[in-house]
């Protein structure tokens, strides 16, 4: 059995389940930390093998939609329902519980407080995870929190 900081790990009885919830934590790990990182290594990398007219549209991009990760901009319905946020919210549970319909012509606010810089968690509540769209059908939900950990390429949309 292999050893981790004195924690024994015994990924043969480990249940399926548990496996692919795993995973849904390493992707959004890797969607918040490793994406960020890459992507500057990558314009590094292109600024000087003679890329630079790429890293200027790049760079206007940014520019151009700085403010949009505030205003819950490029939301797809189509990513906010992948079967990985299932998985991720599983991992540590967590249940929306409707006491009343809410009414579609209103605006809700869900408060949210991270604990930590990185607040991975708030994936429960700006993907369908947790099936809040299933609940609320005609609701739009967005996500007040934390913007810096939206300002990168690829984590904000």
């Amino acid at each position: 059995m292999a050893t981790v900081l004195g924690v024994e790990l015994d990924p043969v009885r480990l249940p399926w389940e548990r496996r692919l919830q795993i995973i849904g934590i390493l992707y959004h790990f890797w969607a918040t930390f490793v994406t960020s990182a890459l992507i500057l290594l990558l314009f590094g990398w292109m600024l000087l093998n003679g890329y630079a007219l790429v890293v200027a549209k790049c760079g206007v991009w940014l520019w151009w939609g700085w403010d949009s990760s505030c205003m819950g901009a490029y939301a797809s319905r189509y990513f906010l329902n992948l079967r990985i946020h299932k998985r991720f919210t599983g991992y540590s549970p967590l249940s929306i519980h409707p006491t009343s319909q809410l009414s579609a012509d209103k605006n809700y606010l869900i408060g949210f407080h991270p604990l930590g810089v990185i607040s991975i968690s708030a994936c429960n509540f700006m993907s369908n995870g947790t099936g809040l769209m299933g609940r609320f059908p005609n609701t739009n939900f967005l996500l007040c929190t934390q913007v810096g950990q939206f300002r990168s390429p690829l984590r904000r949309e």
